[in-house]
C-alpha cells in the first residue's frame, strides 16, 4: 500500500486498526504488518494503542503486535517509548 497522497482521515483510519488488538484480531494485524507499508503512519500507531482499555488476558497479543512492528519499523520502537513515558507521567 502506498501512502503518497494520502490525507489525514486515511491515515487516521489506517492507524485506528490497532485499536483492539486481542486474540481475535492478532494474526490478522500480523500478517497486515508484514504486507502494508505503515512507514508513513508509524508515529501513530503507538499512540492509538495506548488510546485502547485492553483486558489483562490481551496483553500477550499485544506484545506481538508491538514486537513485530519494532521489529519491522526501526522507528517504532522511539515513538512507542515515547508515548510510553507519558503515559506513566
Amino acid at each position: 500500500m502506498d501512502f503518497n497522497g494520502f490525507n489525514f482521515d486515511q491515515i487516521h483510519k489506517s492507524s485506528k486498526k490497532f485499536n483492539k488488538i486481542n486474540k481475535d484480531t492478532c494474526e490478522m494485524l500480523l500478517k497486515e504488518i508484514e504486507e502494508v507499508n505503515y512507514s508513513k503512519i508509524i508515529e501513530e500507531i503507538p499512540k492509538t494503542i495506548f488510546e485502547q482499555k485492553f483486558e489483562q488476558k490481551d496483553i500477550p497479543y499485544v506484545i506481538k503486535v508491538t514486537s513485530e512492528l519494532k521489529q519491522t519499523y526501526e522507528k517504532f520502537g522511539d515513538c512507542y517509548k515515547d508515548y510510553l513515558i507519558k503515559e506513566v507521567r
